[in-house]
C-alpha cells in the first residue's frame, strides 16, 4: 500500500469535535457532584475523567481539543475565544474548590490521551507524585 493512500481527514478521537463548556455550562455540573468533586480534591489532590467526564481537552487544556497531533488535524486546534474560554474554566476550578475545602488551589490539567485525562493540584502533590498517580491510576 502507497502512503498517500491513507485520508488525513479521517477522525480516530471521537473527542475530536468536542465543544468548550463555558464556565456557567461547567459550574452546573460541578454543583451536581458536591460535595463528592471537593473530598477527591482535598484527600488525594486529583480528580480524572473516568469519575468526572467533563474533564477534558476541550474544557481545559490550553490549546487543543483532544490528544491527536495538530500537525495531521489541525480542526482539532482551539480558537482564540476557545482558549480563553478554557483559561477561565481552570480559573474558575481553582477558585470555586478552594472556596470549597478552605485552602488555595492550583490545578494544572494533566493527560495521556484524550479518555484519561485529570486536574492535579499542584499545591498538594509534587511532579514526581502526580505522575506515579496518573501512570498507576491510567494503567
Amino acid at each position: 500500500m502507497e502512503k498517500n493512500t491513507i485520508n488525513p481527514d479521517f477522525a480516530t478521537d471521537v473527542h475530536m469535535t468536542d465543544k468548550v463548556l463555558s464556565v456557567e455550562q461547567l459550574k452546573k455540573i460541578i454543583e451536581k457532584e458536591e460535595p463528592y468533586i471537593y473530598l477527591k480534591i482535598k484527600k488525594y489532590g486529583y480528580i480524572e475523567s473516568r469519575e468526572y467526564p467533563f474533564i477534558t481537552y476541550a474544557n481545559f487544556h490550553e490549546s487543543k481539543k483532544c490528544a491527536m497531533p495538530e500537525e495531521i488535524y489541525p480542526v482539532i486546534m482551539k480558537t482564540e475565544e476557545e482558549k480563553n474560554i478554557s483559561r477561565e474554566n481552570l480559573e474558575f476550578m481553582d477558585n470555586y474548590l478552594g472556596e470549597n475545602i478552605g485552602r488555595e488551589v492550583n490545578l494544572i490539567f494533566c493527560a495521556r490521551n484524550s479518555n484519561e485525562c485529570a486536574l492535579v493540584d499542584r499545591n498538594k502533590l509534587s511532579e514526581e507524585k502526580i505522575m506515579r498517580i496518573l501512570e498507576e491510576y491510567f494503567s
